[in-house]
């Protein structure tokens, strides 16, 4: 007999384990409890989500929860708006909505856009999300920091999580000048929200942004200055384990190997510490995964090939097949490490691989990495592998991008 309604969410639940009975699926008084129990972390509102409301969801009686619940049962479920059931796909997103009935707090918007966003983003890149979100940081979020109604440090902590998700976004889409201004906007949010460890979380960003663009003396510096905000704020760990670990990127650009090695021993030892506990509110995560990219690319630059790999190996180990980004900047590490070794045939064959998933991912630091692997490859197009990366690789639809200018860092 077929299932009438929303099969998305009735199929989440039922692939989540319950944490009551032992092998058996989560049930839909438990998702309620759980649903409940995180919108009271997140927004301390007791909520009366109960079984029969799981009930109404699953059978499209309600067929878009508002945007409060959506959030919860994606962080419960572990999936995002279009595996539910209530957003087209990601390339055509639909995170911002016209809001119907009392507003909402700015806040709790926030976090559901947040949670939304980031699950599209681990599968897609943020690129194609870009415009609406910044759209809505502009035109809906920013005049509210003028009301003293809305206004207030965690109104100005949500601003500044969701100024440094667009920064990010940007920067997917190949626009690093608006990444670079929508990442000074997050850290000046992050100051007037009086949260130390969210500042030192955008200066991880900056640091990033970077030493994508070839700056290694200003990631170092940006990363240290996020180090010193970062250690007083207490059980922020992971977050010290980003600085550090932008602090080595920095350094191994600028070829101090020791310095590196110092940075990132010391993003490791944070890292570890860090291990099951959860990101603090609003900081963007840091895991081993994360740890392990880092560091694959802070070798491949030292020209530690052999120890590079291994990272670029544990990252596709740690990290799901639905992480499509994520494993496909792994796979084109390890394909410019094959091709430094003279492993021509082995990178085209990366390559091919990541051309194969690319269309479904708009990031352009994946399409900058593939097109310059592409043009390395050009001399050896009598190689069969190579020339099956190059039929795959013209294929691929074109993605915009802007070339970042010279401006000084806010710190």
């Amino acid at each position: 007999m077929s299932f009438e309604g929303n099969d998305g969410l009735r199929q989440a639940r039922l692939r989540t384990p319950s944490k009551r009975m032992l092998g058996r699926p989560m049930s839909q008084g438990e998702l309620a409890a759980e649903v409940n129990t995180w919108l009271q972390r997140h927004t301390g509102a007791r909520t009366p989500v109960d079984a029969r409301a799981v009930g109404r969801w699953e059978r499209g009686k309600v067929r878009r929860p508002n945007a409060e619940y959506r959030a919860a049962l994606c962080a419960v479920l572990g999936c995002d708006e279009v595996e539910l059931g209530w957003a087209p796909p990601p390339q055509r997103p639909a995170i911002v909505e016209e809001q119907i009935g009392p507003p909402r707090s700015s806040v709790v918007m926030v976090a559901a856009m947040a949670e939304a966003i980031q699950a599209a983003d681990r599968k897609v890149g943020g690129g194609a999300l870009y415009d609406e979100v910044s759209q809505y940081l502009t035109s809906t979020l920013a005049p509210r920091l003028l009301d003293p109604e809305h206004a207030g440090s965690p109104l100005f902590a949500a601003a500044a999580s969701l100024a440094q998700i667009v920064g990010w976004m940007a920067h997917e889409a190949g626009q690093d000048v608006r990444a670079r201004a929508h990442f000074d906007s997050a850290y000046r949010l992050a100051l007037a929200s009086g949260r130390g460890e969210l500042v030192a979380d955008v200066c991880g960003s900056m640091a990033h942004l970077a030493t994508h663009g070839g700056e290694p003396a200003a990631a170092i510096r940006i990363a240290e200055s996020g180090i010193e905000q970062a250690r007083h704020a207490p059980g922020k760990t992971a977050l010290l384990g980003r600085l550090h670990a932008m602090a080595a990127r920095g350094y191994a650009l600028g070829g101090d190997a020791r310095r590196a090695s110092v940075a990132l021993s010391s993003a490791h030892q944070a890292v570890e510490r860090a291990s099951g506990s959860e990101a603090g509110e609003w900081l963007a995560p840091f895991d081993a995964a994360s740890l392990a990219a880092e560091t694959a690319l802070c070798l491949l630059d030292l020209g530690e090939l052999r120890a590079a790999e291994d990272a670029a190996q544990q990252v596709l180990s740690l990290r799901p097949p639905e992480r499509v980004r994520s494993r496909a900047l792994a796979q084109l590490t390890r394909a410019r490490i094959a091709w430094e070794t003279g492993a021509v045939d082995e990178a085209a064959a990366l390559g091919a691989d990541v051309c194969r998933t690319a269309p479904t991912v708009h990031s352009m630091p994946v399409r900058t990495k593939l097109n310059h692997l592409g043009s390395r490859m050009r001399p050896h197009h009598g190689v069969s592998e190579v020339a099956e990366f190059q039929a795959l690789l013209s294929d691929l639809p074109a993605l915009g991008h802007s070339r970042p200018r010279e401006e000084p860092w806010p710190i």
